[in-house]
């Protein structure tokens, strides 16, 4: 199988290469500036996009809410068209935030998945909709995600800062997973989460972080989200916890 992938030099984008290449798949990554394609190269051939490239950050998608939506609801158009061209299947990287949108980034995810209804129903295309929740592992060296924050903090000697009071909760998935659910997708839509959530303080905790400063609070974050659980998850936080950790010690 021949896959396109937008934003593959990212964290995921850097995990599900190396998950693809190892399974035998040939694999062609796309990168544009601003999450915003002007003119897709001749790519034919085609049989899988994934697009993972987004505007992620929430703050700044509260501060500059216009940006976010242009960037991550004009990208998913023009790659719909390549899909579309190529007769090939397309996976969309959607968040759990969605399904509540109370943030501008949320709430483009949500329209980026309006996007591809409209397109599997217009045009028969086949399509996945994933929704992640919080995903964490090795490369994610540039993130500032709170797994990749904290270790980053820890190993740099420096006192973690968490904000909120840290009781706040996420569903916290490894990357490996994440590829997994994508390289098996094939229901319409999907929710790729592990099932549990657990709270920021518990993180901290786990990572053995002692030196810990209580900061303001996100706007428009949530506090505790919906989850569910993917039938596909099989790394435990503990275990995904240590083996990022490695990984940071030795990148």
């Amino acid at each position: 199988m021949k896959y396109l992938i937008t934003g593959h030099k990212g964290f995921i984008g850097t995990n599900l290469v190396n998950y693809l290449q190892e399974k035998g798949e040939e694999v062609i990554g796309i990168d544009y500036p601003n999450d915003i394609v002007e003119d897709i190269p001749g790519h034919t051939g085609i049989d899988v996009v994934v697009h993972l490239a987004a505007e992620t950050n929430v703050r700044q998608s509260i501060i500059t809410p216009k940006i976010t939506f242009s960037r991550n609801c004009l990208s998913i158009l023009h790659m719909l068209d390549v899909a579309k061209s190529n007769y090939a299947k397309f996976i969309f990287a959607s968040s759990c935030g969605a399904a509540n949108p109370i943030n501008p980034y949320s709430a483009s995810k949500l329209a980026g998945e309006a996007i591809c209804q409209a397109y599997r129903e217009s045009y028969m295309m086949d399509i996945s909709i994933l929704r992640f929740a919080n995903v964490y592992g090795p490369h994610s060296k540039h993130k500032d995600s709170v797994i990749a924050k904290f270790i980053k903090q820890k190993l740099n000697n420096e006192p973690v800062s968490i904000n909120g009071s840290g009781h706040q909760t996420r569903d916290f998935i490894h990357v490996q997973d994440i590829c997994k659910a994508i390289y098996t997708a094939h229901e319409e839509f999907s929710t790729i989460a592990t099932g549990t959530l657990t709270s920021v303080n518990s993180i901290i905790e786990m990572l053995g972080i002692k030196d810990v400063i209580y900061d303001s609070p996100i706007e428009g974050e949530i506090f505790h989200p919906e989850t569910v659980k993917w039938s596909g998850c099989q790394v435990k936080l503990e275990d995904g916890l240590a083996s990022t950790l490695k990984w940071f010690e030795e990148n």
